[in-house]
């Protein structure tokens, strides 16, 4: 799921020519490691209303150079209106939106060299 909204992302950017989700049999001059580390809803408190985690660590590579251009952590959090599912789900859908957007401007930043 998490693939599929990053690819989407990037593309909508505009910055990339082609942004394809792996395995793919398209040659790549840059490949991108994702790795999710917190997906969770943190209840705390007697309010009983979760803060939302979302947390990656996002590593860029040039892949003709065999060179790391970029790897860094993002985090986003967002706290849920209320202990319902439906208010859960919203503030996951918050924390990811915005998770991926600081990830796009940051892919953008490290690959205007390349």
């Amino acid at each position: 799921m998490l693939q599929q909204l990053l690819v989407r992302a990037l593309a909508a950017d505009g910055r990339f020519a082609t942004v394809v989700a792996a395995p793919s049999r398209v040659p790549a001059d840059l490949t991108l490691d994702v790795e999710l580390r917190s997906f969770e809803a943190v209840y705390a408190g007697a309010a009983g209303v979760p803060l939302v985690s979302v947390e990656m660590q996002v590593t860029l590579v040039d892949a003709r150079k065999a060179r790391r251009l970029a790897s860094f952590v993002v985090r986003a959090e967002s706290g849920a209106a209320d202990n319902r599912r439906e208010a859960v789900l919203e503030a996951f859908e918050r924390a990811t939106a915005e998770a991926l957007q600081e990830t796009v401007v940051r892919l953008r930043e490290a690959s205007s060299g390349t």
